[in-house]
């Protein structure tokens, strides 16, 4: 996953670099997300305010795909719920829906000291 300010500007210069055209963009009323695939791999664009909201003072302009950055990492399981019990609720929340349509998602928990955020989803 990667946050940014402005997830147009940051998925047209993906695009630009690395020729992965933009496949889907789900605009919702809490902000934007855009979707690149290479492969197996999907690379997921998140608006910033979805996860790390702006100071509503700052007067920091947001805008460029330069103010884009890595946030934490998604790996593909095939049995999320043996994955979460496995693991256990001290270390992974309990599965949710995910925005792709079928699929669910599980975040392990900041205390479990990874260093970067990583979550669970199905196939």
């Amino acid at each position: 996953m990667v946050l940014a300010d402005d997830v147009h500007a940051t998925c047209a210069e993906i695009t630009r670099v690395s020729g992965a055209e933009l496949k889907r963009v789900k605009e919702g009323e809490r902000g934007i997300q855009g979707f690149h695939r290479w492969g197996s791999v999907i690379l997921e664009v998140v608006e910033r305010r979805l996860v790390q909201p702006r100071d509503a003072t700052s007067d920091v302009a947001p805008s460029s795909p330069s103010d884009a950055t890595y946030w934490g990492l998604v790996l593909i399981v095939d049995d999320i719920e043996a994955a979460c019990a496995h693991l256990g609720p001290d270390v992974i929340g309990a599965p949710k829906p995910a925005v792709q349509p079928g699929r669910f998602i599980a975040t392990v928990r900041s205390g479990a000291g990874l260093g970067v955020p990583l979550a669970l989803m199905s196939r």
